[in-house]
């Protein structure tokens, strides 16, 4: 038995299988065409297609061209290609070789013998043919000889010349693929071809790509650039092979760059988009005629933008390609799927990067909410708030800013669209009514858990912000009534219900915060929230009557605390703390309402308590700082009054009681202007502290 030579190895390893699945995609297509030639027949004596029918075909290969054979050069096959049967033939054919590279290649006998089955049932087909149809049978000599001139028997075998020069004719095509430049002259020359499959990309290819792309808006450099685009991106997936290798770091940020850079400008200007008025929603690029011919491109591109967003750890390049796929948003809706997973990228970058990329990505989560139609403004609202809520589980020193920024955010998204937010307001609200329901029904220190956790704290902070934002006084005046109006009193039940559900001196801290926003929301909607009853209930409790016990700890930042640390308990340095947090709160609280026309009856109850506490307390320090918080309470009441006597109008009037003192600065009454200038020394306070640490 003769051996068999390498170049028989080497075929029936690269090309064997490829050529029976083109020969058998040809013999399928083939039979296609015969019904199609039939039925053109008993129409019409004339087999060949009309030019009309022609585009139509030509058309519709087109729309059906999948994203990588576009990429791969069927962008410009479909333009240079005549749209003939035989072309469509040549052209499945094509698909079914370049399918093929993924998959295992069979070796040995069975295979050449069923090569040749496969060619010798082909030549009788042709026979077959040119005695039913000649003039199709000449229509395919004309076009394609080699179809016609299979010449295979049974017992033939393929010879190692052929072998070779099929080898030779696959590089001699791999060869011409890298050299299709429209500028043609110096790329080839920067051109790099490694011992793999793939042109390697140089520095001086994507300048000279770029420069094409300005000057000329070329669809032809801007497709090449992102075949490397992607290339780069699936660089780690090794089972992939491309058109182009990126090895050089330098190359694959001028490569991002480029793209990012004008991929969108390039789409505009094929798309032929128009700039509309200020105030005017942007109809999406796929209204556009020229759409479908895009479309592959473009999805493409943005692929490949949400590849590299995951894999970018540069923090420059991060920001940099954020910003620049903003451009990019309208081309995101035209692609649900693709637009839910930026959305995601987004918020994951938005949730968990550095302050200037939280930034960046915010911006772009934003203008997605404002460009683009529905329903993409919900999955912004829904996306926003959970990332929040997952991001404030713990609390330190070094998150709180975070979590702040994050809430500032949440609460501008909020506000693009009242009505959809009231939905998803009204949604999380009686989420966190439901979770205070069961814990007062359990009982348990489960239940309890679910609502005593940081998570719950900051999400009742962060609706009061909501609220009071979007349902503010000024607001109100200028707009009309929020339709996030009737979420204030559901809101205001369930903070104090958290509030009542432990009040023990354990959870001070907690109070303090829950309270802290509710003075808020309450002075920016004009609300009157009873919370004087709690604040006063600290003042009366056990712990605060408690003789302290001596400690060298240092002062507890309540801040970052819900409960008491253990350490802390009964000790001077809590009740000092308590009764420092305490005085802030009252003042901040009865500041709100320091314009009010009931603001003497509303401030009387809390005179007495504290003059009462005085009486007992030995806390120097918090009894003078007290009896300087009566002294202006009671000038501000002095205040009120004077303007009061002023009026004309009895209590039953309620439109003008509500325009009492209405035109008047907060900081200009005693109790405000007091109020100012200490919350002045507590942040110079605070900035030293932070200084120091």
């Amino acid at each position: 038995m003769a051996k068999v030579k390498k170049a028989t190895k080497k075929f029936n390893k690269n090309h064997l299988k490829g050529a029976i699945q083109k020969r058998k995609a040809a013999q399928k297509v083939k039979a296609k065409i015969d019904k199609r030639e039939a039925r053109k027949q008993e129409r019409t004596k004339n087999a060949a297609a009309t030019p009309k029918e022609e585009e139509e075909e030509f058309d519709e290969r087109y729309k059906d061209m999948s994203v990588d054979d576009f990429l791969n050069g069927g962008f410009e096959e479909a333009e240079n290609e005549s749209a003939s049967d035989f072309d469509e033939l040549d052209a499945v054919g094509d698909e079914e070789v370049d399918s093929e590279q993924e998959e295992p290649v069979k070796k040995g006998k069975d295979g050449l013998k069923k090569v040749g089955k496969d060619a010798s049932k082909h030549k009788q087909e042709l026979e077959s043919l040119r005695e039913k149809d000649p003039e199709f049978y000449k229509f395919l000599a004309e076009n394609d000889k080699e179809l016609l001139n299979f010449d295979y028997s049974d017992e033939d075998e393929i010879s190692d010349d052929e072998i070779e020069a099929s080898e030779d004719d696959d590089e001699e095509e791999e060869e011409e693929a890298g050299e299709q430049d429209e500028a043609g002259s110096d790329e080839d020359d920067a051109m790099e071809v490694d011992d793999s499959d793939g042109i390697v990309v140089t520095k001086e290819m994507v300048s000279n790509w770029e420069k094409i792309i300005v000057e000329q808006k070329s669809i032809r450099s801007l497709k090449k650039v992102l075949v490397a685009f992607r290339a780069a991106a699936s660089s780690q997936d090794e089972d992939k092979v491309f058109a182009y290798k990126v090895q050089s770091d330098v190359v694959f940020n001028k490569l991002v760059i480029v793209a990012l850079k004008h991929s969108v400008e390039i789409f505009d200007h094929h798309l032929s988009v128009k700039e509309v008025p200020e105030g005017k929603r942007k109809p999406l690029p796929s209204t556009y005629k020229k759409w479908k011919q895009l479309q592959p491109l473009v999805k493409s591109y943005l692929n490949t933008v949400l590849m590299i967003l995951k894999q970018l750890t540069e923090k420059t390049m991060v920001q940099f390609l954020i910003q620049e796929s903003e451009k990019a948003l309208l081309y995101f809706a035209c692609f649900p799927k693709l637009a839910k997973n930026y959305l995601k990228a987004l918020l994951h970058q938005w949730g968990s990067a550095e302050e200037s990329i939280r930034i960046v990505s915010f911006l772009a989560i934003r203008k997605l909410a404002t460009t683009c139609p529905s329903p993409y403004l919900e999955m912004c609202l829904k996306g926003t708030y959970l990332t929040f809520v997952r991001n404030c589980q713990s609390t330190t020193i070094y998150t709180l800013p975070m979590i702040q920024l994050m809430r500032s955010c949440g609460v501008e998204v909020y506000g693009i669209d009242l009505n959809a937010s009231y939905q998803h307001a009204f949604t999380y609200i009686r989420q966190l009514a439901i979770h205070l329901r069961n814990s007062m029904t359990l009982k348990s220190k489960e239940s309890y858990k679910a609502v005593y956790n940081w998570q719950f704290v900051h999400c009742l902070a962060f609706w009061a912000d909501v609220l009071g934002t979007y349902c503010d006084l000024d607001r109100v005046a200028e707009v009309g009534e929020s339709p996030l109006q009737p979420l204030i009193y559901p809101l205001v039940q369930v903070a104090i219900g958290t509030i009542r559900l432990i009040p023990t001196h354990k959870y001070f801290p907690l109070r303090f915060h829950v309270i802290r926003a509710l003075i808020q929301l309450g002075r920016k909607t004009g609300t009157f929230i009873p919370l004087a009853p709690h604040l006063f209930e600290v003042l009366e409790s056990s712990e605060m009557k408690k003789k302290p016990a001596p400690s060298t700890l240092k002062a507890l930042d309540f801040k970052l605390h819900l409960k008491v640390p253990k350490a802390y308990e009964h000790t001077r340095v809590y009740q000092d703390g308590v009764l420092e947090e305490l005085g802030e709160l009252i003042m901040s609280y009865y500041c709100s309402h320091a314009l009010s026309i009931a603001f003497p009856e509303l401030v009387l109850p809390g005179i007495v308590q504290l003059k009462r506490y005085i009486k007992r307390s030995k806390n120097v320090k918090f009894v003078k700082q007290t009896q300087q918080l009566i002294e202006k309470i009671e000038q501000n009441v002095k205040f009120v009054e004077g303007k009061r006597n002023a009026i004309d109008f009895s209590p039953h009037d309620l439109s003008k009681v509500k325009t009492f003192l209405q035109t008047t600065e907060i900081e200009s009454s005693p109790l405000g202007a007091y109020h100012k200038t200490f919350m002045r020394l507590k942040e110079q306070r605070q900035q030293l502290l932070d200084s120091a640490k």
